[in-house]
């Protein structure tokens, strides 16, 4: 019984210690403004289908704008408001897929949703297409291009549009 445990932990770390895993930075893309993430790749090879979480800010509004009655002063004449942007908490996911081109080079795809916490909550919905590059020593680093169309928002007191808003972001980040 002793040696069917040692085997079955062996396994269960050598598979954890085999997969790829990345952690990169993000501007613009899946988080919004910006964003730090996480993803694994879920199988023994740094391409392959993956997923991704992360954490980041957003300014992006997608309610009916109200209109204010503030002006700044010197402002009144000509009826523009000029204000601060509010900033809001995003929790991006993702499932993807990592096709693997030629000399460590990968095309990336991927489906996702972030969750906007601003008042009340959204739901922004994307589809995901990019370049990744690994460099450096061992390519252990990343950088990647992604072009993310907004394909969806949902939520409560929403107004959008039914076609997509195309974004983008860049990365770099390191494997691990």
């Amino acid at each position: 019984m002793r040696a069917l445990t040692v085997i079955f932990f062996f396994t269960i770390i050598s598979n954890l210690i085999a997969q790829k895993n990345t952690v990169f930075l993000e501007i613009g893309g899946q988080g919004g403004v910006s964003s730090i993430n996480y993803e694994r790749q879920l199988n023994n090879k740094s391409t392959g289908l993956g997923i991704r979480a992360g954490m980041g800010v957003s300014v992006f509004e997608f309610k009916r704008n109200e209109l204010s009655s503030e002006s700044m002063a010197g402002c009144v004449i000509c009826g523009v408001n000029i204000g601060v942007p509010s900033i809001f908490l995003t929790l991006p996911v993702a499932v993807q897929y990592l096709y693997d081109i030629k000399n460590e080079n990968a095309i990336e795809m991927g489906l996702g949703t972030t969750w906007q916490l601003s008042s009340p909550s959204i739901l922004v919905h994307y589809a995901a297409i990019g370049f990744r590059r690994n460099f450096g020593r061992k390519k252990r680093w990343i950088w990647k291009v992604n072009v993310t169309p907004i394909i969806g928002v949902s939520g409560e007191n929403i107004q959008r549009d039914s076609e997509p808003t195309i974004w983008g972001g860049v990365s770099l980040g390191r494997k691990f």
